[in-house]
């Protein structure tokens, strides 16, 4: 399995993390963020008008979805990924990048072995 822990050094703060599951439901992928890191990546995601009521953008700015059920699967992964990748103005004094990156990681995962992703926010 693979693990990219950014949380450890906040245990005790907020947590989200994102899981990525084998068809046999075996955890293959995951990364454990410090939700107020996760918050400041979101932020640079730009909110657009009418958003499918399924995507990351929507439940986290309307704080539902993942944060209603103990684990959520995510279904628009293309759409995530895509949204990381379109984020063109964020500075590197932001200390993001490593978010970003490991997000990048663990939806590309997911895409290419045919994967499911779920959330968890504790």
């Amino acid at each position: 399995m693979i693990n990219i822990d950014l949380y450890s050094d906040y245990v005790g703060e907020l947590e989200i993390i994102f899981l990525e599951k084998s068809t046999e439901n075996e955890i293959v992928f995951k990364v454990d963020l410090w939700y107020a890191d996760f918050a400041s990546l979101m932020g640079y995601i730009p909110i657009q008008p009418n958003m499918p009521q399924d995507s990351l953008t929507y439940n986290w700015q309307k704080v539902v979805g993942f944060y209603d059920v103990e684990e959520w699967e995510y279904k628009r992964v293309q759409e995530f990924h895509d949204q990381l990748l379109a984020i063109v103005d964020m500075p590197s004094a932001a200390g993001l990048d490593n978010v970003r990156n490991a997000l990048l990681q663990i939806c590309d995962s997911a895409l290419q072995n045919g994967n499911r992703l779920f959330i968890q926010y504790t």
